[in-house]
Formats: structure tokens, sequence, C-alpha cells
């Protein structure tokens, strides 16, 4: 049975935002979510991305409803791609990523995609090139406390 504590055993990674799951089990990604049109959104937004070059494959989308804690939770698996540390980049690294995340923004508005809340902690680099990977909603209710939980 799958419950949200059985995938945070198998995760290397867990990481919260302020309104889904990011988990990295294996090769792939786990992102989720507690309301169902909030996963769908973001799937679709992550589908359009991928195809345009701008973000990382969005794979398959499930559900399940966790026994533990009597909820049911929205998910999709995606391509897991490399990612800025954690913490305060500085210098001329700053401003070269600042640079490259204000062409991505250019790239993503020519494609009619979202740009709100793109930062150096929502993007990463997938085959030499920069790319989003938050496509979660930035109006919704937020995750539980016990649920937010940074690695």
């Amino acid at each position: 049975m799958v419950t949200f504590a059985s995938l945070q055993e198998k995760s290397t990674l867990c990481r919260s935002g302020c309104y889904t799951v990011f988990m990295k089990i294996g090769k792939v990604g786990v992102k989720l979510f507690q309301r169902e049109d909030d996963r769908d959104v973001a799937f679709n937004e992550q589908c359009k991305a991928h195809n345009c070059g701008l973000g990382p494959k969005a794979i398959k989308k499930f559900h399940f409803f966790d026994a533990d804690t009597n909820e049911f939770w929205y998910a999709y698996t995606t391509e897991v791609v490399k990612t800025f540390k954690r913490g305060r980049i500085r210098g001329k690294a700053e401003f070269r990523i600042e640079t490259m995340i204000d062409e991505l923004k250019e790239k993503l508005l020519k494609e009619n995609l979202d740009i709100d809340d793109l930062h150096y902690y929502n993007v990463g680099v997938s085959k030499g090139k920069l790319v989003r990977i938050d496509f979660g909603p930035t109006s919704s209710v937020q995750l539980p406390m016990c649920m937010q939980r940074w690695d």
C-alpha cells in the first residue's frame, strides 16, 4: 500500500514548497499535491514546457489514498534534473544565474508559459540548458505543516 510515509522512506531527497512536496525516488522525481486540480495544472504546464525544451519531462499522473492520514494525494512522476545548491549564491555566479533566468523568462513568455515565482530554487539544468522545475500553483491552500520538510 502506498502512503506518504512509505514514499518518504524510499526517497533520497524530500523538499516541500508551499503547495507541493517533491521526492526523489531512484532516478525519478515524484511531485505530490493535496488537490487534484493543482496536480493537473502543474502536470499540463510542465508537459508544455518540456515540449518547448524549457522543462523536464512529466511522466505519469497517479493518486492514492493515504490510510495513515486519511487523505488523498495527487501526484505525478517527473524527470530529475540538476539543481543549484541551497543557500545564497553571490558574485559573478549570482549575476550569471540571474541573466540565465531572465533569458528563460523570455523563452517561457514567448511560449505563453507562466513565469511567476521563477528564481534559482525553481530552475535546474537539463541537457546543458536551464529549465523551469516548479510548475505548482501560486495560489491555493498551503500544505499542512507536518508535510513541510526540507532535507
